[in-house]
């Protein structure tokens, strides 16, 4: 039976400096299951078995809004070639993390569809008003900008290679410890995925969400009777059940073994720990913002850092010009007066 378990520090406000304020109380009030699955609040970060811990504890100077700084550059990952990732280094132990994110990011990929969506807007607002009125909505509508999910690596007991399943855009902001080994990481998922904060010589391999689909892998989360939708629902249990089967079928042989203790799952959360919160304050590691920082990601149609507004301009040019090619004529020519 996976259960929740709570690590209440609050032994450690001794210590705490009196400019940074650190979250009191327990971390598991600030969670909870829904039909979907695991959800956590913002300062919490999921470990195995449902574990949650606020994440101050664990980062020092930890600001939400830090992370959300302007990275300098990308480098190109490519994709793995046919349907089989390399297996990790020998002595490598696989650690399994499927979560799902909504912490916005100023990395943007902007696919062929959203700039197709945009371009509808501007061809609608040119025929009916000769002109761009409203740019916020031409740029909003689809999501572009990346996912951002904090993985917090204190385990120095082995080598780790880390498996990372998430959002629909998911951007991976490793924070691994001193005396941590990473040998590899492989990203299962999402349109566009990336990864900031690794060490450059650290493979990473990945497949996007229509590649796991053309080799019929589907990653999922092991399901839990505490989810409400499964709870009272043994044939809906079963049928997830039998997803994951299949899933850890082919992880366990692509991989290695697929152990619980190895695992962690949340429908949404921003933070997850592999290992153990830290024993003190003063072994934390600072929280990494992404301001400057270099971005490995998966190629796409456009990806870009940027602050929203110059997002917007941005993606409203590339709208702009899809939409003087798709008419044909100049776009102000489209209205006509009544």
């Amino acid at each position: 039976m996976r259960l929740i378990t709570s690590l209440f520090l609050s032994i450690f406000l001794v210590s705490c400096s009196e400019t940074e304020r650190l979250p009191k109380g327990n971390a598991i009030d600030s969670s909870h299951y829904s039909h979907q699955g695991f959800f956590t609040k913002r300062d919490v970060a999921v470990g195995a078995n449902d574990s949650v811990s606020w994440v101050q504890y664990s980062l020092k100077d930890f600001k939400s809004a830090e992370v959300l700084g302007v990275p300098a550059g990308f480098t190109m990952l490519k994709e793995q070639a046919g349907c089989r990732f390399d297996h990790p280094a020998a002595g490598s132990t696989p650690i399994y993390v499927n979560v799902g994110s909504i912490w916005t990011s100023r990395v943007y990929a902007i696919t062929d569809y959203s700039v197709a969506s945009a371009s509808k807007k501007v061809l609608k607002q040119y025929r009916a008003q000769g002109k761009i009125v409203d740019s916020k909505r031409v740029a909003g509508g689809t999501k572009d900008s990346m996912d951002v999910i904090d993985v917090i690596v204190t385990d120095t007991s082995k080598p780790l290679h880390l498996v990372l399943a998430g959002s629909q855009i998911p951007l991976w902001n490793i924070h691994a410890f001193e005396g941590v080994t990473i040998t590899g990481v492989s990203l299962l998922g999402g349109h566009t995925v990336g990864v900031v904060g690794l060490d450059p010589a650290i493979p990473v391999s990945y497949m996007t969400t229509d590649k796991l689909e053309s080799c019929k892998i589907k990653p999922v989360q092991k399901p839990s009777t505490k989810w409400t939708s499964v709870g009272q629902d043994k044939n809906r249990f079963a049928e997830l059940n039998g997803l994951f089967n299949t899933f850890d079928l082919w992880f366990s042989k692509t991989f290695g073994p697929l152990k619980q203790e190895n695992s962690i799952f949340a429908a949404r959360t921003r933070h997850v720990l592999i290992g153990d919160v830290p024993a003190t304050l003063e072994a934390r590691m600072p929280h990494r913002s992404m301001r400057g920082a270099t971005v490995q990601v998966s190629p796409t149609t456009q990806v870009i850092a940027a602050e929203p507004k110059d997002y917007r301009e941005f993606k409203l040019n590339l709208a702009m010009q899809n939409a003087q090619a798709e008419a044909g004529v100049p776009l102000a020519s489209l209205h006509t007066p009544r």
